[in-house]
């Protein structure tokens, strides 16, 4: 499935609400860039990848196509460095298959994933924290 459609998987929310987005195994950057223009420039989207070398091609791709708001890192997703509760979305894509602890790596992700939605009754859009698993928006 391409990005864009996935994408629409997502609830019609202000884009405000998904300022900081992971992607997990961002390989050269591709969805992190692609996410980033997509929410727009209030959006800060950071990809990561065990590959030095993916890390300089991303970040040298975001800066060619003007994405600022794509960064990069050489980081674990098994052990990440992120303080808990600290993104939006998590999105992972085509990375799983290479993790060699399935539920270590979706544990992580889980862990640095900060909010979920929910609709109140009366229809109105909120924001609530929760330490139960969200329903969204671990994308994967």
């Amino acid at each position: 499935m391409h990005i864009s459609k996935t994408l629409k998987l997502i609830p019609p929310f202000p884009c405000s609400l998904f300022s900081q987005v992971l992607d997990v195994g961002c390989g050269v950057g591709g969805s992190s860039r692609y996410i980033a223009r997509a929410l727009g420039p209030s959006s800060e989207v950071t990809g990561i990848t065990l590959s030095p070398n993916q890390v300089a091609r991303a970040t040298e791709l975001a800066n060619e196509q003007e994405t600022p708001n794509a960064k990069f890192q050489v980081m674990n997703a098994l052990e990440m460095e992120f303080p808990d509760n600290s993104f939006d979305i998590v999105w992972a894509c085509e990375s799983g298959e290479h993790m060699p602890d399935k539920k270590k790596y979706i544990d992580e992700m889980m862990r640095v994933l900060k909010v979920r939605l929910e609709e109140d009754r009366s229809d109105e859009r909120r924001l609530e924290r929760s330490d139960s698993k969200p329903s969204l928006p671990i994308l994967t």
